[in-house]
């Protein structure tokens, strides 16, 4: 992956999600014209709804406003916005009219990028419950409280919102410290709560995810998934089709999918025959890009601490631990744990 596309695809927020955030600062009495400033944010940057914002200077505004407004739940009561749930937004009109739960998460995964790229989505099924997590694309992007608060209380009331009540979390897992007033979580949530926690995580009943979603509209579904496709690819397009293959092999490798080639070229709306010949072209290949982009991943995730060997061999789709230090050596003349070691 080229050191353009990682930057493009993991540090920034939307203008859009960035204006939602001031329009909750004036609704609270805050200056929001000081904090722009305060934040080296042109005003004229977010009337474009193509621009981003990068990921300091959106921590940075959520911290402002925090500390202006006194406020240590901001991101609680950010998250509790009705104009930021279904309807607001292209993303939450397309989970809005998805068929069932489950498939309003996996679309939610799909096109969160259109808000913000700096964390990954991740939808895991274990047991009798499902666990929607989040995680920072790297390791030094970790998201600040108050983001995170403010996805877990969104998440929690479009659930609600979806499914006019019926489906709520039965645990809320939460990365950061526990904070010494939890009233205003217990408010919101309504079941039990866990701080200091390996990820951001909400937990559902593995069964909600084929509720239903009384209100969805397949004809509109479809329109509003085009949108959003073309939205997405508008704005992470890349500049050549190894860049292009890149990006997908990320995006499949980070769902906990195999990038067949063949896969990857239906995506693209391209044979394989095709793609091999463009990738020819550039002085490429599919195989030496699947290289590229599993080391590159395999680095960032050796140096979290939290993270075993074991975790990134099967993050990057090997069969086994044996089969994935061989390939790392072959990437880097050393060995995993020796990589990690130095």
């Amino acid at each position: 992956m080229t050191d353009k596309a990682q930057t493009k695809l993991s540090a920034s927020a939307s203008s859009d999600l960035t204006r939602l955030v001031l329009r909750f600062a004036v609704e609270i009495g805050v200056n929001t014209e000081e904090i722009l400033k305060s934040v080296g944010l042109a005003p004229r940057v977010l009337e474009n709804a193509e621009k981003r914002v990068s990921v300091e200077q959106f921590n940075a505004i959520l911290e402002e406003i925090a500390l202006r407004a006194e406020d240590q739940d901001l991101g609680l009561h950010f998250g509790e916005a009705e104009y930021i749930r279904p309807g607001g937004h292209v993303l939450f009109s397309v989970m809005m009219n998805c068929p069932t739960v489950g498939s309003a998460i996996e679309k939610l995964s799909r096109y969160h990028g259109l808000m913000v790229d700096f964390v990954q989505l991740r939808l895991d099924r274990r047991d009798n419950y499902a666990y929607l997590s989040w995680e920072p694309v790297y390791a030094d992007l970790e998201p600040i409280r108050h983001y995170s608060e403010a996805v877990l209380t969104m998440l929690t009331a479009t659930l609600h919102s979806l499914t006019e009540g019926k489906v709520h979390p039965v645990e809320v897992r939460f990365s950061h410290p526990r904070p010494q007033d939890t009233t205003e979580h217990q408010r919101i949530f309504r079941c039990p709560l866990v701080f200091g926690q390996p990820k951001n995580e909400l937990v559902i009943r593995q069964k909600s995810l084929s509720w239903p979603i009384f209100l969805a509209n397949p004809a509109l579904l479809e329109t509003l998934d085009q949108f959003a496709q073309k939205s997405l690819d508008k704005l992470y397009s890349p500049d050549t089709w190894a860049d292009k293959v890149t990006h997908m092999i990320g995006k499949t490798l980070l769902r906990g999918e195999k990038p067949g080639i063949s896969s990857i070229a239906y995506d693209l709306a391209i044979s394989t025959r095709h793609l091999q010949t463009k990738l020819k072209e550039e002085g490429t290949t599919y195989r030496k890009l699947v290289d590229q982009v599993r080391k590159e991943i395999a680095i960032d995730y050796l140096r979290r601490a939290e993270t075993t060997i074991c975790d990134v061999a099967f993050l990057l789709g090997f069969a086994d631990q044996s089969a994935f230090n061989h390939a790392f050596k072959r990437w880097t003349g050393s060995s995993p744990g020796e990589y990690r070691r130095n």
